[in-house]
């Protein structure tokens, strides 16, 4: 018996700079799934073989949460480079697709799509990987009893993420909101396209979202309004069984979710895409930049963005460029 297991975790909630990123990745997991959260025995020991270092074109590879794995340029000489992060998501390219013309793009929600071309400072030739860096599986990943087959992506520019607070919602809202519909996305469908049995278990794990603790209703409201069945609401996890579409999937949410091998490799493709973003928007300052000391790039963060707007000012009065398309409000 096999089971059906979707992991999401996101990048850049923190920032006031750039974009959102949430990354959701479905997996076929050949082992009994347990019936609760705890991530005890065959479940996460099918996992094992993406946990141990393999060494791919040259970098020392490790499925681990993004912040273990990316060093930021401030941290030394090597700060700043994606080198593990890229050789992470080639992987997964080719992982999905036997299609050599797979682009990142293509796991990135239409409607981000459109926002991301209509910002200046990105555009979506700033998420391209060269042809070099869709690479095969590693044999160990390949051999193991996990298979990853979908992912998807939700790349939320300050502007889109201005307007769905505007509209209502909150900072967690918006991040509750864009991750669970990856989820909906990602679900099988009861078809022949559905890549399981039509009993295997489906189970979602997702890191939990800032200091939310009960989703209840909000997953009643993206799954179709069914009563959804609380399973825990503790200071670790939050656990509900949620019926959807004839079926039911268990959802979990815990604390240090990214621990996780399945959330930490969304974890790793949701950081590669948040990155290679604020390497567009960095370089775009840059261009307009006519001080005479070089401008310092941000990751984002609310200290250093606040320096960053002030070494900009001039050329975001210069460029005309809307500060709600700019500087997030949450």
């Amino acid at each position: 018996m096999g089971a059906y297991l979707i992991a999401t975790d996101e990048a850049g909630y923190g920032p006031k700079l750039g974009p959102l990123v949430v990354a959701a990745t479905a997996w076929h997991v050949d082992s009994q799934v347990l019936s609760d959260c705890t991530l005890q025995g065959s479940l996460e020991d099918a996992f094992a073989l993406l946990r141990h270092p393999v060494m791919h074109q040259g970098v020392k590879l490790v499925i681990d949460d993004s912040k273990a794995v990316y060093r930021p340029r401030s941290s030394g000489p090597e700060g700043g480079s994606l080198s593990k992060l890229t050789a992470a998501v080639g992987i997964a390219m080719n992982w999905v697709s036997d299609s050599p013309s797979l682009q990142v793009t293509q796991w990135i929600d239409s409607s981000d799509r459109r926002d991301i071309d209509a910002t200046d400072w990105l555009g979506e030739s700033c998420f391209e990987m060269h042809a070099e860096s869709s690479v095969a599986v590693p044999e160990p990943w390949r051999t193991s009893s996990v298979r990853l087959f979908n992912v998807a992506t939700r790349v939320i520019t300050a502007g889109r993420f201005n307007q769905m607070i505007a509209s209502g919602m909150n900072k967690s809202d918006v991040l509750s909101d864009a991750t669970l519909g990856l989820v909906r996305q990602l679900l099988p469908k009861q078809s022949s396209e559905s890549p399981l049995p039509a009993d295997d278990p489906i189970i979602v794990y997702c890191d939990r979202h800032g200091g939310r603790r009960y989703y209840a209703s909000v997953l009643q409201h993206v799954f179709g309004g069914e009563l959804v069945r609380v399973m825990s609401e503790s200071k670790h996890v939050s656990a509900y069984s949620v019926p959807y579409q004839g079926r039911e999937f268990r959802i979990c949410f815990t604390v240090k979710g990214d621990r996780f091998t399945p959330v930490a490799y969304s974890s790793m493709i949701a950081k590669y895409l948040r990155e290679r973003a604020m390497e567009s928007f960095n370089a775009y300052f840059a261009e307009y930049h006519t001080g005479k000391q070089p401008l310092l790039p941000t990751a984002g963060y609310p200290v250093d963005a606040d320096r960053f707007l002030e070494d900009v000012a001039a050329i975001i009065k210069r460029r005309k460029i809307k500060p709600v398309d700019l500087v997030r409000v949450r």
